[in-house]
């Protein structure tokens, strides 16, 4: 039997990757993570910024980029394809992560390329950062109860994601030399049915890490 390669998995969910978070409880959810990344992220319009693991472009749905200053990858061609209808002023790239090449003052990347590669993410990260620059990404907790993403279920895909506990996350960062690192907590709101008492939810628990079921990670070069 074929084992997909990641490329191929997300080339067959692209069509209905947006779709997959739509429903009651996890559209909900989605939203209210969204909210609340975007009351942690610390871009503030300043810089170039490197989006890893673009997917359908959602990034650019939360955030305000200028077109010039904004480049997205994603190693499947058929999520660019969205993202290029949903966005064709911004540059969308099919380039695998750790082949990419250039230099940012932001490299952002939530939800998918640390879920697939792991520990290798922190030092590419580290590599195409500009001095002073800010790495912001996602981590799924190693002892939390996250462990597959919604629309791979859906699509009929059983896929294993790379996870860290938190002391593995800090050795990662700290063996990097990032010049400092903030930790926060994406805990689990699915018992909740309400997008703004999710995000007051995640907001007051951002500190909770051992409840996490992602590590929000926002460190400066």
């Amino acid at each position: 039997m074929h084992k997909k390669t990641t490329e191929e998995i997300y080339d067959q969910i692209a069509a209905s990757y947006e779709s997959n978070y739509q429903d009651d409880r996890v559209g909900k959810t989605v939203e209210a993570e969204n909210f609340y990344i975007q009351e942690l992220m610390p871009y503030q319009g300043i810089g170039t910024v490197l989006d890893c693991g673009c997917g359908t472009g959602m990034f650019l749905d939360l955030f305000n980029i200028d077109a010039d200053k904004y480049t997205g990858i994603d190693i499947s061609q058929k999520m660019l394809d969205v993202a290029n209808k949903k966005h064709p002023n911004n540059i969308f790239i099919k380039s695998d992560f750790l082949e990419h090449q250039g230099m940012y003052d932001f490299v952002i990347s939530l939800f998918a390329i640390p879920d697939c590669l792991g520990e290798k993410t922190i030092p590419k990260a580290y590599e195409m950062l500009n001095k002073g620059g800010i790495f912001v990404s996602t981590f799924i907790n190693k002892n939390g109860s996250y462990k597959k993403l919604h629309c791979m279920e859906t699509n009929g895909i059983d896929y294993a994601f790379k996870s860290f506990s938190y002391e593995e996350l800090t050795n990662e960062l700290h063996k990097m030399g990032f010049t400092w690192y903030y930790i926060l907590s994406i805990v689990d709101t699915t018992e909740s049915t309400d997008v703004q008492n999710m995000k007051t939810y995640l907001i007051n628990n951002k500190h909770s890490l051992a409840y996490a079921k992602y590590f929000f990670v926002i460190a400066e070069k």
